[in-house]
């Protein structure tokens, strides 16, 4: 076999080896600033090595479970994004808006809210189709929710007249949109939360070192949270 035949062969079976690579590699860098559970890159454009030793990738598609954003964990999330940027790349990628699917389960978002309700309550969350249902242990009444978009601000409010207990309770159900974030799509289901948004800025694979942006806030970079 000649010199040219053998790197050719090489190179085929480095590319398919690509998506096991580019998942262990796209996962580390991401895992800096948005730690996981489970990470899986499903497509990625050839040539995948060469543009990874570079610090590039396009057309990447991956599916992640227990990504952590911020302060809120997120059952199941499908990003795709037509640029990534590595730590080690030359120069960040070009803007690039990315689309970012969602699935927030019913006991995370339980878990989210519990942490900000007052006096040590316990709110009980309960997700149907079109329908979301918030009670507060030991109260027995249950308030049905609406979740709308306005002005760039996520609100939660009752459908029906609000119970004394609940004002007095003054949780805040609003949540201001960064800029550079946009929700097309917000879907109440059975007992998960559903949605999309586009975003320009992932943190862990922008091109940057830090982990500034709209997904996880403007903190400095930090070790992944498991080995």
């Amino acid at each position: 076999m000649g010199l040219a035949a053998f790197v050719v062969v090489i190179a085929v079976i480095v590319e398919l080896a690509a998506l096991p690579v580019a998942t262990r590699v796209v996962g580390s860098a991401l895992e800096r600033c948005l730690p996981f559970d489970e990470l899986e890159v499903e497509t990625i454009d050839r040539p995948v090595l060469p543009r990874l030793l570079l610090g590039r990738a396009r057309g990447v598609e991956l599916q992640a479970s227990g990504l952590q954003l911020d302060e809120i964990r997120v059952e199941r999330a499908r990003l795709e994004l037509p640029e990534v940027g590595l730590p080690w790349a030359l120069r960040p990628p070009p803007v690039a808006e990315a689309t970012l699917e969602l699935e927030l389960a019913e006991a995370d978002l339980q878990a989210y809210l519990a942490e900000r309700a007052p006096f040590g309550l316990e709110p009980a969350v309960e997700l149907t189709p079109g329908v979301a249902t918030l009670g507060i242990e030991p109260f027995p009444v249950r308030v049905r929710l609406a979740i709308e978009v306005r002005d760039r601000v996520l609100r939660v409010t009752p459908v029906e007249e609000t119970p004394d207990w609940f004002d007095r309770l003054g949780m805040d159900l609003s949540f201001e949109l960064p800029d550079d974030l946009e929700l097309d799509q917000l879907v109440i289901g059975q007992g998960a939360l559903m949605a999309t948004l586009r975003v320009e800025v992932v943190p862990g694979i922008d091109g940057s070192s830090g982990c500034s942006g709209p997904l996880g806030g403007d903190r400095p970079d930090r070790e992944p949270a498991r080995g």
